[in-house]
């Protein structure tokens, strides 16, 4: 393969252009996280929810087809968040797609209750227990 004029330049000039150059190639890999019902493999499996939820879980974020709602603050904030749901609440959202009230929730939201164990389903809900509340949505 031979390259053109434009890599040939940014290779050249411009190393902070180049994703490879700014790894730290001698940084040592984290430790892998191993499933149990902890809050650290809870984090570590909600990061697959702040794709929709955000960095912080707050919410806001318009994701799914176009008419789709702001996806829901999951911090346990107490009046915007799911700080008042209980164990059970949780597991009939995830499953089911159900909020405590009987609302339905958004089909844009997976029934990720349906493809995880029960380790999975414990420790998301414990990492959710442990995050920093967002008392308004994002």
């Amino acid at each position: 393969m031979k390259l053109g004029p434009l890599p040939k330049f940014i290779s050249a000039f411009s190393d902070d252009l180049l994703a490879a150059r700014r790894i730290d190639h001698d940084r040592a890999a984290p430790d892998a996280v191993q499933p149990a019902v902890t809050a650290e493999y809870g984090e570590y499996l909600a990061n697959t929810c702040r794709g929709c939820h955000g960095p912080n879980l707050a919410g806001g974020l318009h994701v799914g087809p176009p008419g789709s709602p702001p996806s829901a603050n999951i911090t346990p904030a107490k009046s915007a968040g799911i700080g008042t749901w209980s164990h059970d609440d949780f597991i009939v959202a995830l499953r089911d797609g159900k909020r405590p009230d009987g609302s339905d929730i958004d089909q844009a939201m997976p029934r990720w209750g349906q493809f995880m164990n029960e380790t999975e389903i414990e420790a998301i809900w414990k990492y959710l227990q442990s995050a920093a509340p967002v008392e308004q949505q994002s």
